[in-house]
């Protein structure tokens, strides 16, 4: 959906290694962030060739086009957050958030017990809504925004590229198929 939707520009916050839970784990768990980064650098040769890199752009309300990758990255801290905010702009407070158990990958799907809520907040108060349910809409959406703000705070451009991914890694991952 993201590459093929020309009109859709949007910032993705992955885990950077050192944020991932498994990082410097012995055994086969440690090479799970290599494998997501293995999973990210394919994902940006897919953007790469359709054409949907991001260019910034100061015109554009999030401050580009296209599709941007960044990585999560706090000393001593793993990152966890999964789930999806939209917000019309990047100034605009999230009016839809996905939350729950939001792992949004083959493995989840087929072996897991998942469950996710998809919240979706009225830009606009309604005519008969009261004026206490419009407040906490707001309220909502504003905690959201900041929730945002704090998880952007911590992100960098990302590294994917500068990191190697030995080809043991690369055949764990062909033999795993979707379990990462």
């Amino acid at each position: 959906m993201i590459l093929s939707s020309p009109n859709l520009d949007c910032r993705i916050v992955a885990a950077s290694p050192q944020a991932n839970g498994f990082y410097g784990s012995s055994g086969l768990s440690g090479r799970i962030p290599e494998g997501y980064t293995l999973y990210e650098q394919r994902f940006t040769n897919a953007v790469k060739r359709a054409g949907r890199l991001w260019r910034k752009d100061s015109s554009s309300v999030l401050g580009g086009q296209g599709v941007l990758l960044s990585e999560w990255s706090k000393p001593g801290w793993t990152y966890h957050a999964k789930g999806i905010w939209l917000s019309p702009d990047s100034t605009s407070a999230p009016i839809l958030t996905l939350f729950g158990s939001t792992n949004l990958n083959a493995r989840s799907a087929h072996l897991d017990t998942e469950l996710s809520f998809l919240m979706v907040f009225p830009t606009e108060p309604g005519k008969d809504e009261p004026e206490s349910s419009t407040s906490s809409i707001s309220e909502l959406r504003i905690a959201l925004a900041q929730e945002v703000a704090r998880i952007r705070e911590n992100t960098v451009d990302w590294q994917g590229w500068e990191r190697k991914v030995r080809s043991t890694t690369k055949m764990i991952v062909w033999l795993l198929k979707g379990m990462l």
